[in-house]
């Protein structure tokens, strides 16, 4: 599949309402994963990983070679955690208070644990050529869409997305912007996706390299011309 159709059935798997289609948009989405990193991170690797650590199952990795200062490079691993598009992110508490649901809480604790675990791990990082465990980055979490960002139970539409939206500004001072994470729904990847994809196949190309790694111990780098 080339770009534009990856999008296309990204979008039919996000707005699907029969079912959690955390899976299928995780295997679109490692076949895009440039959309997970800035022009500032550098230079791309593809990782397509369900990479089993001791505290759980890594949903997605990328790796970037970044440019330094002096004209080197350095690799960085960017750790993302994903969860079901038909998920909310937050819910109503009270009348003048809005919190994070179970869901993002626990994608949050999960997000540091498999980023902690990858840092501590010299077997992953000798194989990806992470020289310091100080090179592994906490990527993000993408979760939900725009139109369940907050259950809103017992009160109006309205009232409920002016709470969930004063939350996540408040988390987003305090918690994110401190810790460089991002806290992204799945219609802001398929937005970002569309319109980066024409660029990125006209200045860079489809992506050369993709390294799967379903299993602790091996890595199979299969190499496109």
């Amino acid at each position: 599949m080339n770009n534009e159709e990856i999008i296309t059935r990204l979008k039919d798997e996000v707005g699907r309402t029969d079912a959690q289609t955390e899976r299928e948009c995780g295997g679109l989405l490692e076949q895009i994963a440039w959309v997970l990193l800035s022009s500032a991170d550098g230079n791309t690797t593809f990782v397509k990983s369900e990479q089993i650590l001791s505290t759980g199952r890594v949903d997605i990795i990328v790796l970037a070679d970044s440019l330094q200062p002096g004209g080197s490079f350095r690799r960085e691993a960017h750790v993302w955690e994903l969860k079901a598009p038909q998920l909310p992110l937050f819910e109503v508490k009270t009348k003048s208070q809005a919190q994070p649901t179970s869901h993002l809480y626990g994608a949050e604790t999960q997000l540091m644990h498999y980023c902690y675990s990858v840092a501590n791990d010299s077997v992953l990082l000798r194989r990806w050529g992470l020289l310091s465990p100080e090179h592994v980055r906490l990527g993000g979490i993408i979760i939900g869409r725009d139109c369940n960002f907050v259950d809103i139970k017992k009160l109006d539409d309205e009232s409920g997305k002016q709470l969930a939206s004063e939350a996540h500004e408040i988390r987003e001072i305090f918690y994110y912007r401190r810790i460089n994470m991002r806290l992204w729904t799945w219609d802001k990847v398929i937005d970002l996706a569309e319109q980066q994809h024409l660029s990125h196949r006209k200045i860079d190309g489809d992506p050369s390299t993709l390294v799967d790694l379903k299993t602790e111990i091996s890595a199979t780098i299969t190499a496109t011309p």
